[in-house]
């Protein structure tokens, strides 16, 4: 068992496995399904969907997100400030909304990355592999996250005029 770092909450390797599976996007995971997820982590269906719908999980999920998508967020505000300038009350409202919660930033994610990559290291000595060699699996959660954080998209602000 694991402890986060800033809680008391005890979590097992496999719902630490389980909250980075919930960290990729549905169409890059593997298990491709939660119940063949829970097979493999040798745990009911039903135990995932509890744990899916526990705080701590919610908010470890969010804050890994969050943190790998971080690189993005300046072209994100550049945009959603020159939209908020424009005077559009929901990109206002978005936009303030975000300064607040910059404002009451949390480090207590720091290690939980460690955790995550530890229990699946752990689970495949016990279980095996979830996927075969040379396919994607819950490790290259970090990465694939990254990668599509880094994907080029055009800046609204510098799109080119339709061609005559």
């Amino acid at each position: 068992m694991l402890i986060p770092a800033n809680s008391k909450e005890v979590v097992n390797p496999e719902k630490w496995y389980y909250i980075g599976w919930l960290t990729h996007p549905v169409q890059y995971r593997r298990p491709q399904t939660q119940k063949e997820l829970a097979e493999y982590l040798h745990v009911h269906p039903a135990t995932l969907t509890r744990w899916k719908g526990e705080p701590f999980v919610r908010q470890t999920v969010l804050k890994l997100i969050a943190r790998h998508t971080v690189n993005k967020l300046p072209e994100v505000l550049d945009c959603l400030y020159a939209k908020a300038m424009e005077g559009s009350p929901v990109h206002i409202r978005m936009f303030m909304e975000y300064s607040t919660r910059i404002a009451q930033n949390d480090d207590s994610i720091d290690d939980t990355e460690a955790q995550v990559e530890t229990s699946k290291d752990h689970l495949e000595s016990k279980y095996g592999p979830a996927v075969e060699e040379g396919s994607w699996s819950p490790n290259d959660w970090m990465q694939q996250l990254a990668r599509i954080t880094e994907r080029k998209t055009s800046h609204p602000h510098n799109v080119p005029s339709p061609q005559s």
